[in-house]
């Protein structure tokens, strides 16, 4: 019995769904997540340098000034899907944006919520 309490409540944490702007155009500065599934050696955390690109290992240089993240993960889909991976599953996710110039940052994908389980 630690601090007059029989046991300490136990905390659990569950994704949940949050609001993201499937609207929002990547530019220079962005920071991404890219999550190529099954290929640890390609999925990294990229910034889109000045000339609006962003480069990745066997693709090399892909445009992504204007496009959104959707749109970018369907570019690095079909890039790596001609001759480098069969069928390649890419997902993109803006992990740092541009806010600084006065642009309105993406909502994050999930978020974590406390669940308490028990009284």
């Amino acid at each position: 019995m630690a601090y007059g309490r029989p046991y300490a409540t136990p905390v659990a944490y569950a994704a949940v769904p949050v609001a993201y702007d499937a609207a929002y155009k990547l530019d220079a500065g962005d920071k991404l997540r890219i999550v190529i599934y099954g290929q640890e050696g390609l999925t990294n955390t990229y910034a889109i340098d000045a000339g609006g690109s962003i480069t990745l290992p066997l693709i090399g240089s892909v445009p992504a000034r204007g496009r959104t993240p959707a749109g970018l993960a369907a570019e690095i889909t079909g890039k790596l899907r001609n001759g480098y991976i069969r069928e390649p599953s890419v997902w993109v996710r803006v992990t740092r944006s541009r806010s600084a110039r006065g642009e309105k940052p993406p909502a994050i994908a999930t978020a974590l919520s406390t669940v308490m389980l028990g009284t």
